[in-house]
């Protein structure tokens, strides 16, 4: 599984069912997330954000 933040492949992983982002910036407000298995097969987009 290829796991993209704000639409850059930060990693590729087995499929547990979940994932920490450990270099993410903290300073930021938010970021987008999306989930591949292929090129053609992804999650919806979604935004994390951070108070």
């Amino acid at each position: 599984m290829s796991v993209y933040r704000n639409g850059e492949l930060i990693d590729t992983t087995s499929d547990s069912g979940r994932y920490r982002d450990y270099e993410r910036n903290a300073t930021l407000p938010s970021y987008d997330y999306q989930l591949c298995v292929s090129e053609s097969v992804c999650s919806n987009i979604v935004t994390v954000s951070f108070n």
